[in-house]
Order: structure tokens, then sequence, then C-alpha cells
């Protein structure tokens, strides 16, 4: 669980860090492979500093290409982060 931690750092330090998956979702999403997890975040900046939401973590194993990341499921997950 560390290494995730430590990698949230990273991305967070480095915005940009990652791809977009057109074949996924149209929103602005970027993917970053570690292992066998999947990062899925949205990176956030504002005029003082840049910041890491995360939108979900999957295993590899777990992630199949036609599993499409829906409206519904962005706006559940922006709810439950408040």
């Amino acid at each position: 669980m560390d290494k995730l931690f430590c990698l949230f750092e990273v991305l967070a330090e480095r915005p940009g860090m990652g791809h977009k998956r057109r074949d996924l979702t149209n929103f602005p999403l970027l993917f970053f492979s570690e292992g066998a997890y999947v990062v899925i975040y949205r990176n956030q900046t504002t005029h003082i500093e840049s910041w890491l939401l995360p939108m979900a973590l999957v295993t590899s194993h777990s992630a199949h290409p036609s599993t499409h990341i829906t409206e519904q499921q962005n706006i559940d997950q922006d709810q439950s982060v408040r």
C-alpha cells in the first residue's frame, strides 16, 4: 500500500503523467499503469498548486476494455469525495 501512496505523490508532483483512453471515456481522465494496478485520475490545477483526484484504482486483471467510464460514474465519484 505504501508503494501506491508513493505513486500518488509522484503523479501529483508531475501532473500529466499517464495517457488518455478515448476508447473508454471522453472525460479528461488519465490512466497510469504501475505493476498490477492502473490508476485512473483527473489532475486539477489551480493558480497555486496542482492536486490529484483519483477516480479509480483497479488491478490490471479486473480492467476490461469494454468497460466504459460513464458520466454517472464520474458524478458518483465526485459526490463521494465531498
